[in-house]
C-alpha cells in the first residue's frame, strides 16, 4: 500500500521538487501552498506523513494541530527556514514528531521517513 504525504510549503518550487522525490520513493503525494489548502486536503484525504514549513500564509501551527487532531496516527515532520526549531511554540513543537532545517537533506529525510513508516 502506497504511503500518502501532504506537502505544505509557500514556496511552489519546493513543493513540486518534494513531489517529484518522493513520488520517485513510491510515496503519494498531494501539495498545499497555504494553511487553508492544506486543512481543506487534511479534511478530504488521509495522510501518513504531513512536511509542512511553520512560515506559512495563513500560519503552519494551525496545520500541525489540525492533522494531529483529525489524523493522531500521522507523522509530522515541520521544515524550516526561517525560525529555530527551538523556537517553534510549545503547544505546537509537543505535537511535532520531528524538526527539519531548510536547505533539507534529502537522503536524511527518506531515512527518516523509511524509519517512522516501517
Amino acid at each position: 500500500m502506497k504511503r500518502t504525504v501532504l506537502v505544505v510549503d509557500d514556496e511552489p518550487s519546493l513543493n513540486v521538487t518534494m513531489r517529484i522525490i518522493l513520488e520517485a520513493k513510491g510515496y503519494g503525494v498531494a501539495e498545499a501552498e497555504n494553511a487553508g489548502q492544506a486543512i481543506e486536503c487534511i479534511r478530504r484525504r488521509k495522510f501518513d506523513v504531513l512536511l509542512a514549513d511553520m512560515n506559512l500564509p495563513g500560519d503552519g501551527g494551525t496545520v500541525v494541530r489540525a492533522m494531529r487532531e483529525q489524523q493522531p496516527g500521522s507523522l509530522i515532520v515541520v521544515i524550516t527556514g526561517f525560525i529555530a526549531p527551538d523556537a517553534i511554540p510549545a503547544p505546537v513543537r509537543a505535537l511535532v514528531d520531528e524538526v527539519l532545517t531548510k536547505p533539507t537533506d534529502i537522503a536524511h529525510l527518506l531515512a527518516l521517513l523509511a524509519r517512522r513508516l516501517s
